[in-house]
């Protein structure tokens, strides 16, 4: 067994990288999703919206579909 001291610890960052960042950010607050995230938000209301205008203008029976479906179920 070696008794020679542990190595120093060196930071990950070099301090002026970390402290230029830190400036950049002071007190600013980014609440912003990324691309993908918008992208598949914006499908989803499409399909929503869509199904919704399908809903509409669709006839069953001389009947909305809405109105078909309730009577089916009661």
């Amino acid at each position: 067994m070696s008794d020679a001291p542990p190595p120093p610890k060196t930071p990950l960052y070099r301090p002026e990288v970390t402290a230029h960042r830190a400036r950049n950010l002071y007190g600013d607050i980014i609440l912003r999703g990324s691309m993908p995230s918008w992208v598949i938000t914006a499908l989803l209301c499409i399909i929503i919206v869509g199904a919704m205008i399908f809903g509409f203008m669709i006839k069953v029976e001389g009947q909305p579909i809405f109105s078909w479906m309730l009577e089916q179920v009661r």
